[in-house]
């Protein structure tokens, strides 16, 4: 992974406060566009939460920790607890099968955390 000499997008948002509606609309747009690339690779991201968005001196995003990715496949059925509580989706909460609208679900809950 390159370097990256911005922060991470959650120390901006606890110096902020509730972050601009304009910030958090560029932000997360760039996050769903690199959850779609990782999607249209058939990639579960599985992680995704404000410590794992960095933000470069350009002010473009760049996704972090891909620890816990995994590949989705069609036959595949995933059941596991990798995630930050804070972020799980229902399916993680009841242990439930899953793809990757879980990715989607944590992108949702870290555009209510930046506002």
């Amino acid at each position: 992974m390159d370097l990256v000499r911005g922060k991470y997008s959650y120390h901006y948002s606890k110096q902020m406060g509730r972050m601009p509606e304009k910030y958090a609309r560029y932000y997360s747009s760039e996050a769903i566009i690199a959850l779609n690339y990782l999607d249209t690779h058939g990639i579960i991201q599985r992680d995704m939460k404000l410590e794992n968005i960095l933000l470069n001196n350009d002010g473009h995003i760049k996704l972090a920790d891909y620890g816990a990715c995994r590949e989705e496949g069609p036959d595949q059925k995933y059941r596991s607890n990798a995630r930050t509580k804070i972020y799980k989706s229902p399916e993680f909460i009841q242990d439930l099968v899953y793809n990757k609208a879980v990715d989607f679900w944590a992108i949702g809950t870290v555009i209510f955390e930046l506002l």
